[in-house]
């Protein structure tokens, strides 16, 4: 099991994003549920893109079926590899892209007073398990009618190892203090793919090298392992779209040769690209017929 992507962590709380961080297009997504509902949905989407939206009443659990999802907060923009798990609380305004051509999700909304906040975590066998069980159980579970069936989900929700998983922070800077680093982190983004060195960058946007370094390392963060981010990010994007060719995928994302890709990709997951392509493979809830 990979039980390792890590670039830090993260614990916020609920209600910590509020009104004020409102757009034209932010809104309320009411699902229409009582509070003591719980409501599965299994979707098979192409494209994926939902604008920035919040659910007011249910905390909202997206396990990842098939494709990989990026997901965007205040300040901060979260990667959920496929067969991960990303817990959003209620009232968390949040966006939802991917770069995969589809994205087959299993979603489960349960009541906001269990206590929750924003994390993404691995899977492993039990969460796997008890995740394929309810999935196969009705779609709208009440603690009226489905009692024993509404404890037990609020039970396994509420468990440590849920809880207190290997949580992952893919990328942990959306919206950087300095406005001219934040042009710079983009044209990683939008250029990672070739030969990026850190003195030609910097001259592109006025920086010295060594300031340019400084600034980076001002946000905790280094040029090179911001660039080598993107790739990794990219390749298990490209995974999740069923290329399983690493050695074009390591040349299609910037690297020059395979072994650097695999000791970069494992230094960033804890895996090679084959042992991560054959995990995320077994961790499909019913082999990605949910």
């Amino acid at each position: 099991m990979i039980n390792r992507i890590k670039l830090g962590s993260i614990s916020l709380s609920y209600g910590a994003i509020t009104d004020k961080f409102l757009t034209k297009k932010d809104k309320m997504v009411d699902l229409d549920l009582t509070e003591h509902t719980i409501k599965t949905i299994t979707t098979d989407v192409e494209y994926l893109n939902i604008e920035n939206h919040a659910h007011p009443h249910h905390h909202q659990l997206i396990y990842s079926l098939k494709g990989t999802l990026r997901i965007a907060l205040e300040n901060d923009d979260f990667f959920l590899p496929e067969g991960h798990i990303a817990v959003i609380p209620a009232g968390f305004y949040h966006r939802l892209e991917s770069k995969n051509i589809r994205v087959k999700m299993f979603l489960l909304y349960f009541p906001k007073y269990v206590d929750q906040r924003f994390k993404i975590l691995n899977t492993n066998d039990f969460i796997l398990e008890t995740i394929r069980y309810i999935s196969k159980q009705k779609q709208t579970i009440t603690i009226l009618g489905d009692q024993g069936l509404f404890n037990f989900i609020l039970a396994f929700l509420d468990l440590p190892d849920l809880a207190k998983g290997h949580e992952l922070k893919l990328k942990g800077l959306l919206s950087p203090k300095n406005e001219r680093l934040r042009a710079v982190l983009q044209y990683i983004n939008q250029n990672y793919m070739l030969e990026l060195k850190l003195p030609e960058v910097a001259g592109l946007f006025g920086f010295t090298e060594r300031n340019l370094s400084r600034t980076f390392k001002s946000e905790n963060l280094s040029f090179n392992n911001y660039l080598n981010y993107q790739r990794i990010i990219r390749s298990i994007e490209l995974m999740s779209d069923n290329k399983d060719n690493i050695e074009q995928i390591s040349y299609e994302i910037g690297y020059n040769t395979l072994s650097n890709f695999s000791r970069t990709f494992k230094k960033f997951t804890g895996a090679s690209p084959t042992n991560y392509i054959k995990a995320n493979q077994t961790r499909r809830v019913g082999k990605d017929k949910a």
